[in-house]
């Protein structure tokens, strides 16, 4: 033999031991992880099997229990995506399909369920876990007879199934026969003593009818059997909790940190409960303990870095993060340190250090989540819609069910004028997430962005179907209700409110509305006062008291009040800002000016009283004080729109257009969606400019108010279209605008002149007479007189 051949034949042989020792490796690794899982070990069962597709990708055996370590571990996305793995490679497996089904479940995808459980029973007609798991679609759907049927089928088969049994409770539950149902969880956990869920449901039963200690006492049992499983102790603590009984639950948790000295999760457990029932800063003090005395555990640090960020403590926050990347040099921790620390110092506005931390995370771990939503965040907020689109569709591969995520990825589309793609997602993302009353929400804004309301409306009853008393859904509701003067609708909604948020002002105050709105004057009053008794320092409530008082001409009573609440509240500035007003209305200027003196002081901030101030030195003809003091107040709160526009509006008023004109473009500047700077501006320089350029100018701030409803915008847009000599376009917007305001004298006017240009005779007179009908005044008035004797329709 040549040396060749024996030098191939080493290397065959080679290639054959090392294909034998792989084989061998993944078959441990495997054998490894079913011990650890049954012994509940789950997470070191993952990593054995994790181990062993490494060395084979292909093995369905070793991912399909990944996938179900995976769901021990409550990773559903992960569990999720290996069982989808397993279906493309084998689309009738029947464990990947039902357990894929029961996730489609828990997701709210009830058709892809169902669809998995007819497919195994296509090739199993009576296989009690589809049939089971067809059965629990049913229920969903609201279908509880023929759910009923196919467990009592899977129970007349197979006594005591426990997932049959479980189902047939929870439909009995429904039906409000509790001892039936707590009967049958017992006959099942008699004939299952291992199966710990059926326990748990029986708990879950008893704590539904009220039966605390019969509850609580299940669960004891549960872990008293399976005493290894901190998750049943954590289950207890929340229990225990909903029955008011914290110090109880406090102990329960205290012990698994005794029992568990290792496991950081019962730590963070306790730490959760104590910032939601003993408050953050023991929460806080607690886990400085806790990393005092394990001041390596990252765990701990980035447990107590989120407790700063959702207390507003971000630079502490920061610190801890700093801290930790320090200190470690490499791995997730310091991923995790990096991510977070970016989050911290865009809150910071720190934009350059965040962006350089994403990148350096992107660069280790290219579809790291978090890191992907901040950068496109960023992106976003940079006016790059398109890379932000990118970045959020990356997550949303990898977690379809991200919530933040899809969010951000229909605000993106919408920044990238892609509408309809927007919309798209939103209803996907309801869909995927029924449970996200945000997305539910974010649908029905969008809606009513577009004036839809009934879909408004139907986005808005989808998230209450899921969640009666979602208190943001009502609130939309009730608005919607009230724009559509179904008023007897929208008190409903706010006795809802009242019933399931007896403490919040937004009840009584909606019904005060609806009275107002109903003429019911003096029922309005009781419930503002009811408002206020809850929150009295609540600004909308106190504003339309006063406004029912004085719509009833009681304008003392609405004096009396508002001066006991100034005397009461000092530092009220609504009130005094409210009692300024009053005095306003009635000309007692010194008396005003005092009360809205006063709420700039208590609040620099505020808009509202350095515009009613200055109407009171307007009306005492100090004008050069009006115009400091909005110029001082447009300082003060950053370029408050309505201080921008008042004092252009002002300055147009006495005539110093160039300057009106200048704050107007400020406006713009503040901000550039101001529909009503623009309009303002856009008129200004029609009516005031001849040049072409200022007129092109104008028409293109009007052009994004074409597709108003409101009668000024359309005004505005037809007299520019009307100065360029388009008349035909002209008499279109302006029609609209007199249809919307048919009472405007001048709106006619400028329809009249429009009609009168194109040549229509009849239409200009018309308009024309019913401008001059009332001795309002407007500009253009002589111009009018003078048009309408010119075709022999003037009356003097």
């Amino acid at each position: 033999m040549t040396r060749f051949h024996r030098s191939l034949t080493v290397v065959l042989l080679a290639l054959l031991v090392a294909c034998g020792g792989a084989e061998d490796r993944k078959a441990v690794y495997v054998e490894k992880g079913r011990e650890l899982f049954a012994q509940g070990n789950f997470e070191k069962a993952r990593i054995e099997f994790q181990n062993a597709l490494q060395i084979e990708p292909k093995d369905l055996e070793a991912r399909f229990a990944l996938a179900e370590t995976m769901e021990k571990l409550e990773n559903w996305q992960g569990a999720a995506g290996h069982y989808l793995a397993i279906l493309n490679e084998d689309p009738n497996h029947t464990g990947a399909l039902l357990n894929m089904g029961r996730l489609y479940l828990l997701s709210n995808n009830d058709e892809k369920a169902a669809e998995n459980a007819e497919k195994i029973l296509a090739s199993t007609p009576e296989d009690p876990a589809a049939m089971t798991l067809l059965a629990a679609v049913k229920a969903k759907r609201g279908d509880r007879e023929e759910a009923r049927a196919l467990a009592e089928r899977v129970l007349a088969a197979k006594p005591n199934d426990p997932e049959a049994s479980s189902l047939l409770a929870s439909l009995l539950l429904v039906e409000g026969k509790v001892d039936e149902s707590i009967a049958m969880l017992e006959r099942a956990i008699a004939a299952n003593p291992d199966e710990v869920a059926l326990s748990i449901n029986l708990a879950r039963v008893q704590a539904r009818a009220g039966q605390a200690e019969p509850a609580v006492q299940t669960f004891r049992n549960v872990i008293a059997r399976k005493p290894e499983e901190l998750a049943y102790r954590t289950a207890l603590a929340r229990l225990l909790i909903g029955f008011e009984r914290q110090d109880d639950a406090e102990e329960v948790l205290k012990q698994a940190i005794k029992d568990f000295p290792e496991d950081r999760n019962a730590k963070l457990a306790y730490i959760e409960f104590l910032s939601g029932t003993r408050g953050v800063d023991q929460a806080v003090d607690e886990l400085k303990a806790m990393i005092a005395a394990a001041p390596e555990d990252n765990q701990l640090i980035f447990a107590l870095g989120k407790v700063y960020e959702a207390t507003n403590r971000v630079q502490e926050a920061a610190d801890l993060y700093e801290g930790v990347i320090a200190r470690v040099t490499e791995g997730p921790d310091l991923l995790t340190a990096k991510t977070r620390l970016a989050i911290a110092k865009t809150r910071l506005q720190d934009f350059v250090t965040a962006r350089r931390l994403v990148e350096e995370v992107l660069a280790e771990n290219a579809r790291d989540g978090e890191a992907l939503v901040l950068r496109g965040t960023l992106l976003l907020n940079d006016g790059d819609a398109a890379a932000a689109i990118a970045d959020f569709r990356t997550v949303l591969r990898d977690a379809p069910n991200n919530v933040g995520a899809i969010r951000l990825l229909s605000r993106a589309h919408l920044a990238n004028k892609e509408p309809e793609l927007a919309l798209d997602v939103l209803r996907e993302g309801v869909k995927t997430n029924p449970e996200a009353a945000v997305i539910g929400l974010d649908l029905a804004n969008f809606y009513a962005s577009r004036n839809e309301v009934d879909e408004a409306l139907a986005a808005l009853d989808g998230v209450l179907t899921r969640n009666p008393n979602e208190l943001q859904a009502l609130e939309g509701k009730f608005k919607i209700l009230v724009f559509r003067k179904s008023f007897d609708e929208a008190m409903k909604v706010a006795e809802q409110i009242k019933t399931a948020h007896p403490n919040d002002v937004r009840g009584y105050h909606f019904a005060g509305l609806v009275r107002q709105a109903k003429g019911e004057l003096e029922a309005s009053i009781g419930e503002f006062q009811s408002a206020l008794d809850r929150v009295p320092a609540a600004v909308q409530p106190l504003s339309q008291l006063i406004k029912s008082y004085l719509a009833l001409d009681r304008r003392d009573d609405a004096l009396a009040r508002l001066q006991e609440i100034t005397t009461s509240q000092p530092e009220n500035y609504v009130a005094h800002n409210l009692l300024g007003e009053l005095h306003l209305s009635t000309k007692e200027l010194p008396q005003a000016e005092t009360e809205f003196k006063r709420a700039i002081e208590l609040n620099q901030e505020w808009a509202i009283p350095y515009r009613n101030l200055a109407s009171v030195y307007v009306a005492s003809e100090r004008r050069d004080e009006a115009i400091a003091l909005m110029k001082q107040g447009i300082e003060a709160t950053k370029g408050s729109s309505l201080l921008l526009t008042g004092l252009a509006s002002y300055l147009e008023q006495t005539g110093d257009l160039d300057a009106a004109i200048a704050e107007y473009e400020k406006a713009l500047e503040q901000q550039p969606d101001s529909a009503l700077a623009a309009n303002n501006l856009a008129m200004l320089l029609a009516e005031y400019r001849t040049d072409k350029a200022s007129l092109e100018r104008a028409r293109e701030l009007a052009t994004p108010l074409r597709n108003s409803n409101q009668a000024a915008y359309l005004d505005t847009v037809g007299w520019i279209e009307y100065k360029l000599g388009e008349y035909v376009q002209a008499q279109q917007f302006l029609e609209k605008a007199v249809e919307a305001a048919p009472d405007a004298n001048l709106l006619h006017y400028h329809l009249g002149m429009a009609h009168f240009a194109a040549g229509n005779e009849v239409g200009a007179r018309e308009h024309l007479t019913r401008a001059l009908e009332s001795e309002v005044d407007f500009k253009g008035k002589d111009e009018a007189r003078a048009t309408l004797d010119k075709i022999g329709g003037g009356s003097s």
